[in-house]
C-alpha cells in the first residue's frame, strides 16, 4: 500500500496540515498510521467529510433537542452551540490567545501552538514543527526541573509550575534552529492540564505559559537584577552581589547605574517596597508583621523609605488600597 504524508495530503485535498493532523489523531482518516512522529495516510483514501459546519436546519434541530432556553437574553446558549459545531472558531480562539499555548497528544508530540507561542519560540515553518517536536524527546525537561511535573500532566493530572526560568534561547534553537542571540530572560508560570474524551481517555495536554518576570539588557545587569529579585528578603550586600556577577563592586556599581539610571541598592529598595505593597493587602497582618515578613524592621527607618518612594505611609497605602476594614490591623 502506498502512503502520503500530511503535507502531501494537504496539497491533494486543498486543506491545511493542522486540520489533517487533527483528523488523524481523531481517527477520522481511514488507514492513517503513525510511524514515530510522522503520520502516513493511504494514497487512495478520500478526503474526510467536513463535519465542522452544519446547516441552519440541523443547528436548529439540535438546539431544540437540547432545550436551549429561548429567552436567553445574552445568547450564550446559542454561542455555545455554534462553537460546539464549528472547530474553526475554536481554532481561532486558541490561535489568538495572547499567552503562549501548545496542545500535545498523549505521547508528548505538539500538534498545535498558537501565534504567541510561535513568536516566542521563533517557529516559522510549522510543517517542520507540528507533529514532529516532542516535549519529552527534544526539550531539556531535566535541566528545567519539570520532567516529573510534565510526566504527571501526560498521565492525566493537572499541574502547575510557578515562576520558572524559561531558557528562551535554547527553546528557539531547538524548535526553530534559530541561533540569533536573545537578550531577554523570562520567568513564566506554566499550567499544564489534560483533556479527556467522554470515556475518560486522555486525548490532549494543553500547556499555557504566563510570564511573571522579564529581564532585558546586558548579561551582567540581568544577572544582578535576578540576584536581587531572588534575595530581596535578605539585607542588601554589595559584596555578595558583585561576587554573583563576577565583577568588582566599584565597576559594577558604575555599570548598573549607567545602564538603568539607578544604583543596585535603589533597585533593591524598589523590589522590597513592591513586596511590602503586596503584603499590605493581607489585612490579617499588622503593619509591623508585614515589614517583618519582608525582612525589614518597621521601627528602623524603612517606613521612611516607603513614604519617600510612595508618597504615603504604610497605613495610608493600606487604607487607600483595601479600605476601612484594614484600619483594624495594628501597627
Amino acid at each position: 500500500m502506498e502512503y502520503i504524508t500530511i503535507k502531501e495530503a494537504s496539497k491533494k485535498w486543498h486543506i491545511g496540515t493542522r486540520i489533517i493532523t487533527f483528523y488523524c489523531t481523531q481517527g477520522r482518516i481511514r488507514g492513517a498510521t503513525k510511524r514515530g512522529n510522522l503520520w502516513l495516510i493511504p494514497n487512495h483514501v478520500e478526503r474526510p467529510s467536513d463535519k465542522r459546519r452544519k446547516s441552519d436546519v440541523i443547528l436548529k434541530r439540535e438546539k431544540d433537542q437540547n432545550e436551549v432556553a429561548s429567552d436567553n437574553s445574552n445568547g450564550l446558549d446559542e454561542i455555545v452551540l455554534t462553537l460546539r459545531n464549528n472547530t474553526d472558531v475554536f481554532a481561532q480562539i486558541f490561535k489568538l490567545i495572547p499567552f503562549p499555548l501548545t496542545i500535545s497528544i498523549p505521547d508528548g508530540t505538539i500538534v498545535f501552538a498558537n501565534d504567541a507561542f510561535l513568536e516566542f519560540s521563533r517557529v516559522t515553518n510549522t510543517d517542520d514543527f507540528f507533529g514532529k517536536y516532542n516535549v519529552f524527546i527534544h526539550s531539556d525537561l531535566d535541566g528545567w526541573g519539570i520532567r516529573d511535573l510534565m510526566t504527571r500532566a501526560f498521565k492525566g493530572e493537572k499541574v502547575f509550575a510557578p515562576n520558572l526560568k524559561v531558557p528562551r534561547q535554547e527553546i528557539a534553537q531547538k524548535m526553530s534552529g534559530n541561533d540569533e542571540p536573545l537578550i531577554d530572560t523570562l520567568y513564566h508560570d506554566i499550567n499544564a492540564f489534560p483533556i479527556h474524551d467522554n470515556h475518560g481517555k486522555l486525548n490532549y495536554v494543553i500547556s499555557v505559559f504566563t510570564m511573571t518576570r522579564e529581564y532585558r539588557g546586558k548579561d551582567e545587569i540581568v544577572k544582578g537584577k535576578e540576584y536581587i529579585d531572588n534575595h530581596w528578603q535578605e539585607a542588601f550586600n554589595m559584596d555578595k552581589l558583585a561576587t554573583a556577577v563576577h565583577m568588582s563592586k566599584y565597576h559594577y556599581l558604575q555599570k548598573f547605574k549607567e545602564y538603568l539610571g539607578i544604583t543596585p541598592y535603589d533597585y533593591y529598595q524598589d523590589v522590597k517596597i513592591a513586596k511590602i505593597k503586596e503584603k499590605l493587602r493581607e489585612t490579617n497582618l499588622s503593619i509591623t508583621q508585614v515589614f517583618d515578613d519582608c525582612g525589614v524592621d518597621y521601627n528602623k527607618g524603612f517606613a521612611r523609605v516607603f513614604k519617600r518612594k510612595t508618597g504615603m505611609t504604610p497605613s495610608e497605602y493600606r487604607f487607600q488600597i483595601v479600605g476601612n476594614s484594614a484600619t483594624q490591623a495594628h501597627t
